[in-house]
């Protein structure tokens, strides 16, 4: 007898969604509603602005000399760096 009493006088979410069932969809509306607004409103960036001011280029070459990697290396592919 005392868990029928104590499961009567307790109140939570559920039991109040459960005797309001009008405004337990309401406000499921209003969530969603304001999920789909905000979803809007992010900003997204596939690409994001970045500017590179320095590139690494790695050849391996084994046993060769940095002057015979340099020759070894195609110079049209050179020409589009700035400083050579």
């Amino acid at each position: 007898m005392e868990t029928a009493t104590r499961s009567q006088k307790s109140s939570g979410p559920i039991k109040w969604m459960a005797r309001h069932p009008v405004s337990a969809n309401l406000l499921m509306l209003v969530l969603l509603l304001g999920g789909l607004f905000a979803a809007t409103r992010i900003k997204q960036e596939v690409f994001p602005d970045f500017e590179l001011d320095m590139v690494r280029i790695s050849v391996p070459y084994p046993g060769a000399s940095p002057q015979e990697v340099e020759k070894g290396y195609p110079a049209g592919r050179r020409r589009g760096c700035p400083g050579h």
